[in-house]
């Protein structure tokens, strides 16, 4: 089980690596899915498009877990892709 407080930390040390990444689009914090305690969490790595590991170069596999070192622990944070879509900004005029 892991704590958003955990999550969000190995997010600020991963971050530069899985935003470079081909395909991913961005970043954040998700529930586990089937969690019995609301705060296990894990890592959302959202992408374009969910492609076969086979057809991606290694430098753009987004890996299963992120290690996060702290003090004598290094903890295991999950990673989940999720298919996002294209992501484009919108324009503040259309919103009115």
């Amino acid at each position: 089980m892991v704590k958003e407080r955990l999550c969000a930390k190995a997010l600020e040390i991963h971050q530069d690596r899985l935003m470079a990444a081909a395909n991913v689009v961005g970043l954040g914090i998700v529930s586990s899915p089937g969690a019995k305690d609301s705060d296990d969490v894990e890592l959302a790595v959202y992408v374009q498009k969910k492609l076969p590991l086979e057809s991606l170069d290694d430098a753009d596999r987004i890996p299963s877990v992120v290690e996060l070192p702290e003090g004598d622990d290094v903890h295991e944070i999950a990673v989940r892709v999720i298919e996002q879509g294209p992501v484009s900004l919108e324009d503040p005029t259309q919103l009115e």
